[in-house]
């Protein structure tokens, strides 16, 4: 445990905005960034390139992280998670193009590996979106790296202990 006990509450840093709907509104402010506006005040380009394709290419895909994200609210539990798959899936794109200097991700470069017990399903990294997220973020991978439904929520904070308490399962995070 640490020094100062139990970590509950909120792990951000830095500013935030108190609002009534914080998820809507961090949508909201994908949507402004997607009509390319602000990206052209905020995107530095690399040496001697024009900011315009990345402004385009970002603005298309944060509008259609939005749409997807609609349109999943609209769906049932059977087709909602596909919706907002897409809508990850394009943020993750343009946010790579605008920190990476990437305009294509051809691939989302994850082949899911099937198990009789959904918590032990995994996601296989192929190259792709999600190769080139991890390693805009820093981290480094290789393909072929397994990552199972297990492994990534024992990795979230905010659900230490009720990982720990539902699956009796030791979590990733610190005390």
């Amino acid at each position: 445990m640490p020094r100062g006990g139990h970590y509950l509450g909120s792990f951000q840093t830095g500013i935030r905005v108190k609002s009534e709907n914080p998820l809507e509104e961090v949508w909201s402010r994908v949507g402004l960034h997607g009509n390319g506006d602000i990206l052209r005040r905020e995107f530095v380009p690399p040496p001697g390139q024009s900011s315009e394709p990345y402004v385009r290419y970002a603005g298309v895909r944060m509008r259609q992280a939005v749409e997807f994200r609609d349109s999943a609210r609209q769906a049932t539990l059977l087709t909602a998670p596909l919706s907002l798959y897409y809508s990850f899936l394009n943020l993750t794109r343009a946010c790579i193009s605008l920190k990476r200097d990437v305009l294509r991700s051809g691939r989302h470069g994850l082949t899911f590996r099937e198990s009789g017990d959904l918590l032990d399903s995994a996601a296989v990294l192929t190259g792709g979106t999600f190769t080139e997220y991890l390693q805009a973020a820093g981290y480094s991978c290789r393909s072929g790296t397994v990552v199972s439904l297990h492994e990534a929520l024992s990795r979230i904070i905010e659900i230490r202990n009720d990982y720990a308490d539902i699956w009796s399962r030791l979590s990733c995070c610190p005390y």
